[in-house]
């Protein structure tokens, strides 16, 4: 190690070794490193490298339980000692119990002795293929690498967002990258002094080593002046001679990386670096203060369970509810939530990640899904952050919204003209897809038509219907000689509040009448009387009359 001293200043020299402290944090709705996993891909596959290799070989990878999705350990694996990220099953678009966007966060720390070397990476996974209904005909990443068309389904379109919405939605938020240097010193404390140019450090040893071996980084801005980067190199380099005071400073660079022969796409990142002074020990008061902030508590909501209701049928932003985390060290707190149960939830909710305001993005048709569950993580700005975790569900109203629909559209039927009266005729059936009263159905006939003898009154009073069960009976005796057949229009309307909101559908009933034997044969005339000659030749002329 190097050890400087506070009163020299030492040009175009490293200045300082640093006991390195790391960490990668990115909100639920950054881009993080943004990966395209196809679905054809096996369980095995390599997906990407989180391997830190420039910060030292001794070290341990995990997925972090806390802020990664239970689901995520049973998709995919990190070797402990490589980094190695891979599948553990195949991912899929539509499945029912992930969604097809999410971010994993794998943690890795040096396995030195009193190392408080900490580090964690954010990968944000998009599922691409034949089942994830792209909305343009090819869609090209930075790697040239395609996924094939497939024909859009406009129904399904805001349960399963296209790749190019999901892919713009992921890049909504720049990642950030937590990094600390401990900075040793000869004597007491002073002053840090550095000429222009002097090298302080390679901020190309933050990335993981697929994006090392496979990306080009862009080195964008940094907030602080007395700073720049030569980017051929990425090295952070004073940009004039200054001298620094200050016990802990922070300095922030923006970032971006184009990458080839991987499915990394571009994106932008931030890195913020802490500087320290002295050596990190146990007595050392910065050494308190970075391992007091390691051990800070996490946020806690005020509620275990939001529940919250929305109508359906509403424009999208409508505010469902706002959900509210504090921090014990009163630190702000960032919000996310990740879809429970249903991939298809997703999509269709946003939270203010500043607010915690929860808000529609499309219309929401409870008919589709009519309960969405979501984990609610809100995350401080420590170093590391820590987070705490809430559960919301979100029930969606029902909007009367659906007609009740008769089975059939047309009913025949027939009974005979002798039944009593009373007597079933035919039972319909409506139903409706609402729920409660909305769904509640009442059937009524709204119009019959005799076309016989009978007068429209009649016609009228020949039937009746129950209101409740759809049973239609006989109201009067019928009389088939009368009228044959009766055609009646049935209404089934639901019982939405307030009336002026109910719907109601039609179906037409045709009922025929059976002939019974219920008249005697019947002469035209009471009395005939026939004329006959009593010369009459019976075998030529036998007809004497014809009687009806």
């Amino acid at each position: 190690m190097i050890i400087f001293s506070s009163s020299l200043m030492l040009e175009r020299k490293p200045i300082f070794y640093a006991l390195l402290y790391f960490s990668s944090f990115c909100f639920a709705f950054s881009n993080c490193y943004l990966i395209l996993i196809n679905e054809d891909q096996k369980p095995g596959d390599v997906i990407f490298n989180s391997s830190v290799y420039k910060l030292g070989s001794e070290r341990h990878y995990e997925i972090n339980v806390k802020r990664s999705a239970a689901f995520v350990r049973k998709l995919i694996h990190v070797d402990p000692k490589d980094g190695q990220v891979s599948l553990l099953d195949n991912l899929q678009c539509n499945s029912m119990f992930y969604p097809n966007l999410f971010t994993a966060h794998i943690d890795s720390t040096s396995n030195r002795l009193g190392s408080i070397d900490y580090y964690s990476l954010p990968l944000r996974i998009i599922i691409v293929g034949k089942d994830c209904n792209p909305d343009s005909d090819t869609i090209q990443s930075n790697n040239d690498l395609s996924i094939n068309k497939k024909l859009y389904n406009p129904f399904l379109s805001h349960a399963y967002p296209s790749v190019n919405t999901r892919i713009a939605e992921a890049r909504k938020w720049v990642s950030e990258t937590y990094a600390s240097f401990a900075i040793p010193s000869t004597d007491k404390w002073n002053k840090i002094c550095l000429k222009q140019s002097q090298y302080i450090n390679s901020v190309t040893a933050f990335l993981p080593k697929t994006l090392s071996q496979h990306c080009n980084t862009n080195f964008l801005d940094i907030n602080d002046n007395r700073f720049k980067i030569e980017k051929s190199q990425g090295d952070l380099v004073a940009s004039e001679d200054v001298c620094i005071s200050e016990p802990l400073w922070k300095i922030v660079i923006l970032f971006n990386i184009q990458c080839e022969n991987v499915r990394v796409l571009d994106s932008e990142h931030r890195l913020k670096i802490v500087y320290h002074h002295e050596i990190f020990n146990d007595t050392d008061d910065v050494a308190k203060r970075v391992r007091r902030e390691m051990r800070n508590q996490s946020p806690f909501f005020e509620q275990h369970l939001y529940v919250a209701n929305v109508l359906e049928e509403c424009d999208p932003g409508v505010i469902v509810t706002t959900v509210k985390a504090r921090d014990p060290e009163n630190k702000q707190v960032t919000y996310s939530m990740t879809s429970l149960l249903d991939s298809r939830t997703q999509s269709m909710f946003d939270i203010d990640e500043k607010t915690g305001t929860v808000t529609t993005k499309v219309k929401l048709d409870r008919e589709l899904v009519d309960v969405h569950y979501f984990r609610v993580t809100a995350v401080d700005d420590g170093f590391p952050p820590r987070s705490g975790t809430s559960m919301l569900q979100i029930n969606v109203l029902d909007a009367n919204d659906h007609s009740p629909v008769f089975e059939n559209n047309e009913y025949d039927a027939s009974v005979r003209e002798s039944v009593s009266v009373g007597t079933t005729v035919i039972t319909l059936k409506a139903t409706d897809k609402d729920i409660d009263k909305n769904a509640q159905v009442e059937y009524s006939i709204k119009s019959v038509s005799g076309g016989g003898l009978s007068s429209a009154e009649e016609d009228k009073n020949a039937f009746k219907i129950d209101s409740k069960s759809g049973v239609i009976t006989t109201r009067t005796a019928l009389d088939r000689e009368t009228t044959e057949v009766y055609t009646l229009i049935v209404d089934a309307t639901d019982q939405a509040i307030p009336q002026s909101a109910r719907r109601s559908s039609s179906a037409t009933v045709v009922i025929r009448i059976l002939d019974d034997n219920d008249n005697y044969p019947q002469f035209t005339e009471r009395t005939y009387t026939v004329n006959v000659s009593e010369d009459i030749s019976w075998s030529e002329n036998p007809v004497i009359a014809h009687i009806k």
